[in-house]
């Protein structure tokens, strides 16, 4: 059974998706990444991304919509760089983001 979710937009020079990280909490496959909104699943992020990126808690996990793996900005960049739009990108829960609609 497929779950859809809205994931924010939000505008600098582009238009990304991206869930602000609640907690990183090591597991067997790497980290779990968790999210201040409690409609998202965790997501498992690979040790390599994790080291490559440097995830922090407040920071925001950024979905492209050309797709890819997330990559990922500390809080204080992203709130300066962008704002909501009001937006949202629809995406299964474990998948890649589908299709932007406003509310």
């Amino acid at each position: 059974m497929s779950v859809t979710i809205d994931i924010p937009v939000y505008q600098s020079r582009a238009c990304v998706a991206a869930l602000q990280i609640k907690t990183l909490l090591p597991s067997p496959r790497g980290y779990e990444v968790h999210f201040y909104d409690k409609r998202f699943v965790p997501i498992q992020v690979s040790a390599d991304w994790v080291s490559e990126y440097f995830p922090m808690p407040g920071g925001y996990m950024i979905f492209s919509n050309r797709g890819g793996s997330p990559t990922f900005m500390h809080q204080e960049i992203f709130e300066v760089l962008y704002s909501p739009t009001g937006e949202t990108i629809q995406a299964r829960q474990g998948g890649e983001p589908d299709k932007r609609h406003a509310h």
